[in-house]
């Protein structure tokens, strides 16, 4: 009775060790965090804080080594250049300062670090890596510095945690493809007028998102950009807009009310399904005063049952616009199948 008794002590003990919260504070020096940590550290560490110089082999140490870490203050930390074969992928690369790497948290198996929760970036980060937290479903908190110019192909795909409204700093030129596909849990998304570009399958399957304004900078819109998003109720198209890509809106069939904001209807001739599934016959869609009739004979905005032209004080027209009508592999870098995949 003794043995068994002992036994469990030792086994609840082991348990609530192996529980516990356990914070660690290092100052590092670039490439030096997995010798400044003890195997325990590396096995037990729940909350790590950085500062000084860090490059893309103190991810690799975070990543494959660091198996219960769950929340990362890098706020005091400088992401430092390294150009080398034991960065985030297994290739001789460059890694520029300032940037979250490529894979940062998605090691070269494609097994994503599903343990971290939040992450605080430094003021100092002016780009997130191709795929850097691709399928980190469990991160629910994210603030993407100011200082943020490019967001890398897939860089949250698949983020499926992170919830609330997105802010996007309007340092920010474009949205690379799949950059925030699936990530279904996010209610809002603010896009700057920095933004000229939304890429292929950008927000793709974003469920949550419930009402979008494309701001009047941007261009072009993706293929799948915002298919199945299915939460979406309204949406707003500038007069800015010149394409929109293949099923840009397919399988939106939440959509209620779609304000069209050129003269003009942007020609879809050479884009396939861009509403296809959303409900026509219950979505309205609103034009500028005076547009109906050429909306009611163009290719797909014709499919509209409803249209519904703005008072002229309500429009957002502009007359100048009349004349519009990764993850590395052994081979390289190669799409994930994930962010091709199509939504037929």
């Amino acid at each position: 009775i003794m043995k068994k008794l002992i036994l469990l002590i030792v086994t609840v003990s082991v348990t609530i060790f192996l529980q516990a919260e356990v914070t660690k504070t290092i100052y590092s020096k670039s490439g030096t965090l997995f010798s400044k940590m003890t195997g325990t550290e590396l096995a037990t560490v729940t909350d790590l804080i950085l500062s000084g110089t860090i490059d893309a082999r103190d991810f690799v140490t975070i990543r494959d080594k660091m198996s219960r870490v769950k929340r990362i203050d890098l706020s005091n930390a400088y992401i430092s250049y390294y150009s080398g074969i034991n960065g985030t992928t297994p290739f001789d690369i460059q890694y520029p300062a300032n940037a979250i790497p490529v894979n940062a948290f998605i090691n070269n198996n494609y097994v994503p670090k599903t343990s971290l929760v939040t992450i605080i970036l430094p003021n100092s980060v002016t780009s997130i890596g191709v795929c850097a937290f691709y399928g980190c479903k469990g991160l629910i908190s994210l603030r993407l510095p100011k200082s943020v110019t490019t967001i890398g192909d897939g860089a949250f795909q698949g983020c499926s945690g992170l919830t609330g409204k997105l802010i996007i700093p309007d340092s920010v030129i474009s949205v690379k493809n799949c950059a925030f596909q699936g990530c279904k849990s996010l209610t809002g998304v603010s896009i700057p007028n920095s933004v000229t570009s939304i890429g292929d399958q950008a927000f793709g399957a974003c469920s949550g998102l419930t009402g979008l304004t494309i701001p009047h900078s941007v261009t072009s819109i993706g293929n799948n950009a915002f298919a199945v998003c299915t939460g979406l109720t309204n949406l707003s198209i500038p007069n800015s807009v010149t394409s929109i890509g293949t099923q840009a809106f397919w399988g939106c069939f939440g959509l209620t009310s779609i304000y069209a904001n050129s003269i003009l209807p942007i020609n879809l001739n050479s884009s396939q399904n861009v509403f296809s599934n959303v409900i026509k016959t219950t979505c309205t869609l609103y034009v500028p005063n005076g547009s109906k009739k050429y909306y009611s004979v163009s290719n797909q905005w014709q499919d509209f049952t409803n249209t519904v032209e703005m008072p002229a004080t309500s429009s957002t027209v502009n007359n100048s616009n009349m004349n519009s009508l990764y993850l590395l592999t052994d081979s390289g870098l190669k799409e994930l199948d994930i962010c091709s995949q199509g939504y037929n």
